[in-house]
């Protein structure tokens, strides 16, 4: 049986999770917290709640083995980064628990922005792009690779508790104001637009992130993808864009090669950012056997025909060249995806 281990859940994951909306400054911000399993009221859980990472209490059974239909197919296998058990007791990643989603049933799949799930905590406000903690659709499990895309608007002097992560690659992108972040490596630092910052989460790792401003709040995306390789040593890193660099082009940020400067992520995934002016086209080609995703973050663009704004996102895996034409200042990122 895996032992009794504190872990600690983002505040976001507990106020879903048992229905509570408190928050925490950074100052009571800490390294690590209480187990999350004494909060299970069922001595014999079938899976863990939605929303939380927890180790079973020493009066546990072991859970009833989840089949690989229920996996695939209900909702209840949908999660976040939330771990569950097998009936040995060993946990289960997102990996084990559903296939990503593919985008192969239509050229050009639309996701509005008023669609998405929204999460209101008070100083938290949340948009899902994809099924994340208390908001759950079957139908928007990702694409490909590409698992998360939250649109978080943080208060001034809130934040996210420590909490843990596996396996995942985990971008932010800050829009407005400055967001900080901790983490078990030793990392501190601060994010602002232009930013990219990453953190391989790779075998395990705990991080912060709260807005340190005593006035301001700090708007931001937290994306999500999943590596082409399960554990290894964690990593970070992070790297300004400038204004220039991104202006009227896409520029790569982020890719499985570091190519141009770019944050190296684990996964065969380039993610690019561009500031486009009004009335500017851009192209992006996608190559047999690939799709993109592409995210408005600011403004009003265009897309075979369909004019998309600020939360707005298409996804296609049709070769061919993809048009974004602006209509007037616009932010956009795209991610290339095997």
């Amino acid at each position: 049986m895996l032992p009794e281990v504190p872990l600690v859940v983002s505040v976001a994951e507990v106020a879903v999770a048992d229905g509570s909306v408190d928050a925490v400054s950074p100052a009571e911000i800490p390294v690590v917290g209480t187990s999350v399993s004494s909060a299970l009221s069922d001595p014999e859980p079938s899976v863990a709640p939605l929303g939380w990472f927890w180790s079973p209490p020493a009066h546990a059974t072991r859970p009833a083995k989840i089949s690989k239909k229920e996996r695939d197919t209900t909702s209840e296998a949908i999660a976040d980064d939330i771990n569950f058990c097998d009936e040995n007791m060993h946990f289960l990643s997102f990996y084990d628990m559903a296939s990503p989603a593919y985008v192969g049933r239509e050229m050009l799949q639309l996701r509005r922005s008023n669609a998405r799930g929204h999460a209101e905590h008070g100083w938290l406000e949340s948009r899902h792009t994809f099924s994340f903690a208390g908001y759950r659709d079957p139908a928007q499990m990702g694409f490909g690779p590409l698992r998360v895309i939250n649109e978080d608007r943080v208060q001034p002097g809130m934040g996210f508790g420590t909490h843990p992560h596996q396996d995942m690659e985990i971008i932010s992108y800050v829009l407005e104001g400055t967001l900080e972040h901790k983490d078990s490596m030793g990392n501190g630092s601060v994010i602002r637009p232009g930013d990219v910052q990453h953190m391989s989460a790779g075998s395990g790792v705990t991080h912060s992130e709260f807005n340190g401003s005593k006035d301001e709040l700090v708007h931001f995306l937290q994306i999500w993808i999943q590596p082409n390789e399960r554990g290894g040593a964690p990593h970070y890193g992070q790297q300004h864009f400038t204004r220039a660099q991104r202006l009227d082009q896409l520029r790569v940020v982020a890719s499985g090669d570091g190519r141009n400067g770019s944050i190296t992520i684990r996964q065969d995934a380039v993610m690019l950012a561009g500031l486009l002016s009004g009335g500017t086209t851009l192209e992006h080609v996608v190559q047999p056997g690939r799709r993109a995703w592409v995210h408005i973050a600011n403004g009003s663009v265009t897309i075979a025909g369909n004019a998309l704004h600020a939360g707005d996102a298409v996804g296609t895996d049709d070769p061919g060249a993809l048009q974004l034409t602006a209509n007037g200042e616009a932010e956009v990122l795209v991610f290339d995806l095997p």
